[in-house]
């Protein structure tokens, strides 16, 4: 029998636990407390059940959800007030809300007083705040943004240039060899001297490539 779980102070808490574990866990999660689960029966007693849970969880590693469970059974033996209010969150919210909590590093409650507490006056001036702290680096990326997008329009432009450099001199070779009725050219120079030519051939259409290239990618979308 796993060890009793001491913080889980009676079966309302141990009640409370096991809702909270079915609606909070990941995928992974979920999938060790139903391998856990196929321990027990359907009539096996809350804490038991939520004992069994916790402790599959602790032994598989995720002590993440085990905290953030700790600290909400916490909250939920707080004594209410008059003021108290208690609400369902649909799953969609909880994710936002998970990704918030893990975002500020704060309990979930707090998280949702920040931003209830919060006018949109306040909230907007703090995001000025960061911007301005951050102006630099969002400089930095934004100059970066640009230059990629412009390098990544050049190279398009220079394969798209290339591409109709070559369909010229192909074009032109089939020309020769229909012309020619032959498919070997008459070479009888020096295999050196050729390679030469080629390369200053290939040079040559680099540089026209590129060079129309600028052309284009300075003219606007």
């Amino acid at each position: 029998m796993a060890d009793r779980v001491e913080w889980l102070r009676d079966d309302n808490e141990c009640d409370f636990a096991i809702r909270y574990l079915k609606r909070r866990v990941n995928h992974a999660e979920r999938r060790c407390i139903d391998k856990a689960s196929n321990q027990l029966s359907r009539t096996t007693a809350s804490r038991r059940r939520a004992e069994t849970w916790i402790h599959a969880l602790k032994e598989s590693g995720y002590d993440k959800i085990l905290t953030r469970l700790q600290g909400n059974v916490r909250q939920h033996r707080l004594p209410k007030t008059g003021k108290a209010r208690r609400f369902n969150l649909t799953e969609e919210a909880c994710k936002a809300l998970d990704h918030l909590v893990h975002t500020y590093g704060k309990s979930p409650s707090e998280t949702i007083s920040s931003l209830l507490t919060n006018t949109p006056e306040a909230l907007a001036e703090a995001r000025q705040k960061w911007m301005a702290e951050h102006k630099d680096q969002i400089e930095r990326w934004t100059y970066n943004h640009l230059d990629l997008k412009d390098r990544l329009k050049r190279t398009e432009h220079e394969m798209d240039e290339l591409h109709k450099q070559l369909r010229l001199h192909i074009r032109a070779l089939m020309m020769w060899k229909a012309s020619m009725d032959s498919d070997t050219p008459p070479f009888d120079g020096e295999p050196e001297q050729l390679d030469d030519q080629v390369e200053k051939e290939l040079k040559s259409i680099q540089q026209k490539v590129k060079k129309q290239a600028r052309v284009l990618s300075s003219i606007p979308d």
